[in-house]
């Protein structure tokens, strides 16, 4: 066994070692089809794709990227651009009995995240099929690409119209954590409710910077000083090891960042 493979599967088996045998197997041999699925903790979860499972996979329930601390036993969680399900079902294996309201505006993946929630027996979870914007109204929306899938920034060949909303409603109470995995809209929903963040405990925002737009980071973290928050950023998905020479680029994106905000004191 030369040195790679050997590297290969000590990564695997780090990274997924709570994944059962039958799912190597899938992974390893089967193709993807529709109405996949793979088996963890005994509930099956259906997928989109492999590489799409395991990439969330590994930051959820591995590297545990949204986990955090109440000293509630239900708190209220808003999951902005749920997937699959995976956020969700880690958010109910940290805390039980939390009220979580999820959306996803892609059929498809509605379809199975739908499904992923129906059998996992969890209760107090609301799902809408709606995508998260300034505004309720009918949006563009590219929904081929899986978990990129996005309202659009330019016009694709297969779009569709989306349901989107306003999330200002549902921030008239406390939320315990706001999860914002929203594919380039995220801008736009912070600076629609940049007055309600004050309810808002921790708040998770992946950041999107598209090769064709002006960057405004400084503007997304402008509205999360304003609002009282600390955060910690890391990069994800894109990458360029030698930025001024290689732009890396992934569905269009030159950056990608996760920003974890939080507050040092309660609200």
């Amino acid at each position: 066994m030369n040195f790679v493979f050997r590297l290969w599967l000590k990564i695997l088996f780090h990274h997924y070692k709570h994944l059962n045998l039958w799912n190597w197997i899938k992974f390893g041999v089967f193709k993807n089809k529709k109405n996949d699925f793979v088996y963890y903790q005994n509930k099956k979860i259906y997928i989109d794709s492999k590489v799409n499972f395991l990439f969330q996979f590994d930051e959820i329930f591995n590297k545990q990227i949204y986990c955090f601390k109440s000293n509630k036993q239900n708190p209220i969680i808003i999951d902005c651009g749920s997937n699959i399900g995976l956020s969700i079902l880690f958010f109910k294996q940290l805390f039980p009995s939390s009220q979580i309201i999820g959306f996803e505006p892609n059929p498809t993946i509605f379809n199975l995240l739908y499904k992923n929630i129906l059998t996992s027996s969890f209760e107090s979870i609301q799902l809408f099929q709606e995508a998260i914007w300034s505004s309720n109204k009918k949006v563009s929306f590219n929904n081929n690409l899986n978990d990129a899938s996005q309202i659009l920034i330019k016009e694709f060949k297969d779009n569709i119209l989306v349901d989107a909303i306003s999330l200002k409603p549902y921030l008239d109470k406390d939320i315990d954590f706001l999860k914002l995995d929203i594919e380039g809209a995220e801008l736009e929903v912070l600076q629609d409710i940049a007055p309600c963040l004050g309810r808002v405990r921790h708040l998770f925002v992946e950041y999107h910077s598209y090769q064709e737009q002006e960057q405004r980071l400084n503007d997304l973290l402008s509205i999360l000083s304003t609002a009282g928050f600390r955060y910690y950023i890391e990069r994800t998905g894109v990458y360029s090891a030698r930025p001024y020479t290689n732009i890396a680029q992934s569905f269009g994106m030159d950056l990608q960042l996760n920003i974890f905000a939080y507050r040092t004191s309660n609200i």
